[in-house]
């Protein structure tokens, strides 16, 4: 994970004119150990404004953190302890709080980019037609949508069915659960209808 990567996705979000670095302590203990506490923060932010990600930002919290030698987590949990660490918290807080206020698409970006850091390993859809570059694309921006309606933290995979109008039908797979989405080509590009994409963004709220 980046150096002070909590910042820069509030600053991203919010499209802040404000130095990030302004609310960085004097004394630095590390990248590792300021990256603990703002994503702490921004994530807890995030859960609260919506909670259909809590599940999925829990398991990559822990997985990220299983990166951790045991020494490096505990200087990260002394360091989230200490005066300076809850300061940084408290900033983050407040600026993602700022950033996020009422705007669920900022948010949204946000927290999903979020989740991005935490290298997520979902399994890629099998047999679709649809270009490399965007089914990244939407395994970015909506496999988190699509695991928030299925109320889980893992995809067990995506099953790829084509129809005869040459559209997509994908059948996203996570804890006992499927949930269908329809993708349709245009040009040379492809789209998810926009009931789908509705339906999956609501999710984020629930």
């Amino acid at each position: 994970m980046r150096s002070r990567i909590g910042y820069a996705l509030v600053i991203t979000s919010a499209f802040l004119a404000a130095d990030a670095t302004a609310a960085q302590p004097a004394a630095t203990p590390g990248d590792r150990a300021q990256d603990f506490v703002q994503t702490q923060a921004i994530s807890a932010r995030c859960q609260k404004i919506l909670p259909g990600l809590k599940l999925q930002l829990q398991d990559g919290r822990e997985r990220w953190l299983s990166t951790f030698e045991p020494a490096q987590r505990q200087v990260a949990q002394t360091y989230a302890a200490s005066k300076e660490g809850k300061k940084l918290e408290k900033d983050v807080e407040r600026d993602a709080s700022r950033a996020f206020g009422r705007n669920t698409l900022s948010a949204a970006a946000t927290c999903i980019s979020l989740l991005g850091e935490y290298s997520p390993a979902h399994p890629l859809p099998t047999g679709s037609a649809m270009p490399a570059e965007r089914v990244q694309h939407y395994m970015f921006h909506f496999a988190p949508m699509a695991l928030a309606r299925l109320q889980c933290a893992r995809l067990d995979g995506i099953d790829v069915a084509t129809q005869a109008d040459g559209t997509e039908t994908w059948q996203y797979r996570a804890c006992g659960r499927v949930e269908t989405v329809r993708m349709v080509p245009a040009e040379q590009s492809w789209s998810m209808t926009d009931s789908d994409r509705n339906r999956l963004f609501e999710a984020l709220t629930r």
